[in-house]
This record gives structure tokens, sequence and C-alpha cells, in this order.
């Protein structure tokens, strides 16, 4: 039988699935953005910068997953013929990784 501590070992290296809208992402990114100008505000006074650099690359990092998956959307409607445009919600076709 499986102890706790490898139970939360195996859900750590499970992927996930999340859906968001565009506005979503957006909105997730705005506060990711408010969020790193903090973090670099807090790392240029720091007595401790090595706690706020880590904090800091993790927020861009997450910032920058969420734009590339924003851009491979709208790269995905781009190259649709025009009368495909219609967003269908449930078809992630071309998403995939």
């Amino acid at each position: 039988m499986k102890d706790l501590e490898e139970e939360l070992e195996e859900l750590e290296n499970r992927e996930l699935s999340i859906l968001l809208t565009l506005g979503e992402i957006t909105t997730i990114q705005y506060a990711l953005e408010t969020h790193i100008n903090h973090l670099f505000d807090e790392l240029a006074c720091s007595a401790q910068p090595e706690t706020s650099e880590e904090a800091h690359v993790s927020a861009v990092w997450c910032w920058q997953k969420l734009e590339g998956i924003r851009n491979d959307f709208r790269n995905a409607m781009a190259n649709l013929p025009a009368g495909e445009r219609a967003v269908d919600p449930f078809d992630l076709r071309g998403l995939e990784y």
C-alpha cells in the first residue's frame, strides 16, 4: 500500500488539463504582470534577493506559458479558411502537445 508521501509525489508528476477562455488567460496574465512588477521592485530592495528572484522567475515562466498557449490558439484560428472560423469550445484540434 502506498503511503501519503508516495501518493503526493505521483500527483505532482501528473499532467493536468485546464480549460480557460482567452479572457480568463488575459486576466491571469494581467495579474501575473502586476505580481512580476511587484517582485521586481521587491528584488531591488530585498535583503534576500535569492527568494525574490526565484519567485520572479516562476511568475515570468507562468506568464510566458500562458502567452504561448494564447498565441497557439490565435495562430490556429488565423490558419482556418474564412468559412470555418466559428469556434467550437469542445474542438481542440491543433492545440494538442
